[in-house]
């Protein structure tokens, strides 16, 4: 190995590859540092040593060691700064751009600059200006004063890099080209390399350094291509099987790093200790330092595999709460990029969910008009966004989503780093999903009818149950009288179509009539059998006055399956059926008063070995509806309930113990069964439950209680006003709804009720302002004890059904006011 001048300045690429190879040790103390050392610094974001040889080299009037190339080091140095704060990416973008186009500038440190632009681009959606920065820079380096091997670093870096956007921008047979250039660039790369002063934290050279540094680089390379490619190529195995290059193992300490700060932080908040403890950090926060810099050097050594895993981990850790050092809003806006641009779906969704519940919407709102107009492909992570954000946008960002959520059937990707497409299946089962959460509010009516029905005609032979599930949800969703003409009249004969007709199923036929034409024709309800027909008798589709004998037939099918079921489970068997009898035989006995199938239901219900999602949502629908049981009903119910504890239920089938026995308490104080003296001590208990959904199961159950007008209701208010302050929106949703009824009822502490309602009104998030809104709509009738006064909070909701950001706020809120005003 022989090590020459270093006319070219790489150590600014060795910085971004392999930082703390040049920048100075914390354990090794310098009188003063270059400009590529500070850079270094920088990218390890260890900003209290960078402030602090910033500060010296001012002292020491700029001089440092770096000659001619200072101007241009410091101009590189200031831009890097900028585009690394999130609040000035775009200036920085700019500014790094400029740099890189400037001739006179040394070839290493307009490399380094492409590597941050490239990284900027990515985190700001401007690829395509990055990508072309650095093919154009690729072709330059050749002619430049750089010995061979530190050439082929630079080749192979800024073809790695270029690579990696490229297929994050969806150009993946470009991404494979640059990914075998840089594979090319390194096979003739030589031994001949570049000399500068390396960190005194080291004991290898300079130009082991870039050795190890271009070992790092083929790795990836070699990955990328894995991981584009079609199918599996033999290669995969030398490559999983291979030792990780030396160079990679900085990124991993890192990460280790911030997770041990992390949990050690969490720790430590858990289990506080008796004596007062301060810790200050020196370089800023542990987490986010550790993290944040393993991202950074995982991105400029372009490994794509380790780019996602870094960006999901610390999407998650800024979701939680991990980096103290950021507010919410910002917290939240970082982690919905991360998660996004990371593939990570389920953690995203997790996180939107989580966000629409509890605040700031309008983080929500920007990363989906970040998505409109993009030239890139969707993926599914930006259509999850676009789903549950669809409510935030305005009509005319509503009409631009759906154009590029029907493009994405046609052009959709699998995922932002994982670039092959996906299957045509998939494509169109998110892309119906997420365009029937948006019809609703689009102007487009007509263009969506006639894109529905050329998927119907595609997906009908498939007869793929998911996809046609979908586009049933889409055509429900669509507004039918502002369809006419020729696109509605072709909707009319596929549907008198029996070949079409021929590959759904009966209760889908009659699904779609209903969305099309308002009814369902008698040969469909012919065809409908079995609890495929008591489903359509409790949608109404057996026509609005459905005959007794319709109504009892249904009950006697369903009290057959609940049988059967108890047959089941005495056997220690449990069938899934598509519908559950449970739950329809609850339907029919609310809503047609088939009183005759409480027996066979609570019989159900009770057993042990029963799962416990079938009997928690017949609980459900039986609670809260408001109709009369008979007497002999309630004190079988008392009966059933008083037996529960004795009957040992079975752990494995039982589920969640205390999710169950809420629901049963639901439907113990919905009926009036059992004193609400006699359970409060169960109600305080699930109270204070671990689990959000059981304090949430309590808070309905208290809402109940005063929504039913039970006398002892009242009793419950103090738990409701508890729940409200709950950590969990969900939870705060169901007590603002039991307060909501209760301010507006002639009970002890309603003024209590209205003031925290005057808080919950002002809720960032969605959950907690609708279950208020929702609340009002519970009220009894004749229960309301203001006589002829209008509502208490009037102004409060008229404010929010014009200002509110989520147009379902405003919707419910407008519903509210028209009961008011009686519109």
């Amino acid at each position: 190995m022989s090590e020459v001048a270093n006319d070219g300045e790489v150590q600014w690429v060795v910085a971004c590859i392999a930082p703390g190879d040049v920048a100075p040790h914390p354990n090794f103390h310098v009188e003063s540092v270059q400009d590529s050392e500070l850079f270094a610094l920088l990218l390890q974001l260890d900003l209290g040593a960078y402030a602090d040889y910033q500060d010296k080299m001012i002292e020491e009037d700029g001089s440092d060691s770096s000659g001619e190339n200072h101007e241009t080091g410091r101009q590189l140095l200031d831009a890097a700064r900028v585009a690394l704060d999130s609040d000035e990416a775009h200036e920085g973008l700019d500014r790094l751009s400029t740099f890189v186009r400037e001739a006179h500038a040394p070839i290493g440190q307009r490399v380094a600059a492409a590597l941050v632009a490239a990284m900027t681009a990515s985190e700001v959606e401007r690829l395509p200006g990055a990508i072309q920065l650095m093919t154009a820079l690729l072709d330059e380096i050749p002619g430049a004063s750089l010995p061979a091997s530190s050439s082929a670093l630079l080749q192979a870096v800024l073809s790695q890099q270029a690579a990696v956007r490229y297929v994050e921008f969806g150009e993946a047979d470009s991404a494979r080209d640059y990914a075998k250039r840089a594979i090319n660039a390194i096979a003739n790369a030589g031994d001949q390399w570049s000399t500068f002063s390396v960190s005194k934290g080291i004991s290898w050279s300079a130009g082991e350094s870039q050795r190890r540094a271009l070992e790092l680089i083929r790795e990836n390379a070699r990955s990328l291509l894995i991981a584009t490619a079609d199918g599996i190529p033999e290669s995969w195995a030398e490559v999983v099987r291979s030792s990780p290059p030396i160079a990679e193992l900085r990124s991993a300490r890192d990460v280790v790093k911030g997770l041990s700060a992390a949990i050690d932080g969490a720790f430590k908040e858990r289990f506080p200790g008796t004596a007062v403890t301060h810790t200050i950090f020196r370089s800023g926060n542990p987490v986010s330092q550790s993290l944040w810099s393993a991202l950074i050097n995982v991105e400029l050594s372009g490994s794509l595999h380790k780019i996602g895993q870094y960006r999901e981990l610390l999407g998650q850790v800024l979701a939680i709460g991990g980096d103290r050092d950021l507010d919410k809003e910002s917290a939240t806006r970082h982690a919905i990029r991360l998660l996004r641009q990371a593939d990570s779906r389920d953690a995203l969704r997790r996180l939107l969910h989580g966000t629409r519940v509890s605040g700031p919407l309008h983080v929500m709102r920007e990363a989906a008009v970040s998505l409109l107009g993009r030239r890139a492909r969707l993926t599914p992570s930006d259509m999850s966004v676009l789903e549950m954000c669809a409510d935030l946008l305005d009509q005319g960002e509503v009409d631009s989503a759906l154009l590029q959520v029907f493009d994405y059937i046609d052009n959709g990707a699998e995922g932002r780093l994982r670039r092959r497409q996906a299957s045509n299946r998939r494509r169109v089962e998110i892309a119906l999903k997420t365009a029937a959460v948006l019809a609703p509010r689009s102007s487009h009516q007509p263009m969506i009818a006639e894109k529905a029905i050329l998927l119907a005609r595609e997906l009908a032979p498939l007869q793929d149950e998911v996809a046609l599930s979908a586009l049933l949800r889409l055509i429900r969703a669509v507004s039918w009288q502002e369809v006419t003409g020729e696109v509605r009249q072709e909707w009319v004969l596929l549907l008198a179509d029996p070949r079409f007709l021929s590959f759904l199923r009966p209760l889908d036929q009659a699904n779609l009539s209903r969305a099309l034409v308002g009814y369902v024709g008698q040969e469909i309800i012919d065809g409908l059998t079995g609890l495929e027909r008591v489903v359509a008798l409790i949608n109404g589709w057996l026509g609005s006055n459905p005959s007794p004998s319709d109504a009892t037939a249904a009950a006697e099918h369903c009290r057959n399956v609940l049988q059967d079921m108890v047959n089941e489970a005495d056997r220690g068997a449990y069938s899934g059926r598509v519908y559950s009898p449970t739950q329809l035989s609850a339907y029919l006995i609310v809503e047609f008063d088939r009183q005759t199938l409480w027996g066979p239901l609570l019989e159900v219900i009770s057993h042990p070995k029963v799962p416990a999602t079938e009997k928690v949502s017949a609980l459900g629908i039986l609670s809260t509806r408001a109709f009369a049981i008979a007497d002999d009903v309630r004190r079988t119910i008392a009966k059933v309930w008083a037996e529960l504890p004795a009957s040992g239920p079975d752990v494995f089938f039982s589920g969640n113990a205390d999710e169950l026995e809420a629901a049963w308490l639901k439907l113990l104080v919905a009926h009036d069964v059992v004193p609400i003296a006699e359970l409060r001590l169960a109600i305080l208990r699930l109270a204070s439950n671990s689990e959000a959904d059981v304090r949430a199961s309590v808070a309905e159950v208290c809402s109940i209680a005063i929504a039913a007008g039970r006398p002892d209701g009242w009793l419950l208010l103090s738990e409701l006003l508890q729940l409200s302050e709950d950590t969990s929106g969900v939870v705060r949703h169901f007590a603002a709804r039991g307060l909501a009824v209760a301010s507006e009822l002639d009970v002890p502490q309603r003024d209590l009720a209205r003031a925290r309602l005057l808080s919950l009104l002002l809720d960032p998030g969605i959950s907690t302002v609708l279950g208020v809104l929702k609340g009002f709509g519970d009220i009894p009738e004749g229960g309301k004890a203001r006589g002829g006064e209008r509502l208490w909070c009037l102004k409060q909701v008229l404010e929010l059904s014009t200002s509110h950001p989520s147009d379902n706020v405003r919707r419910a809120a407008r519903e509210v006011l028209g009961q008011e005003f009686g519109a």
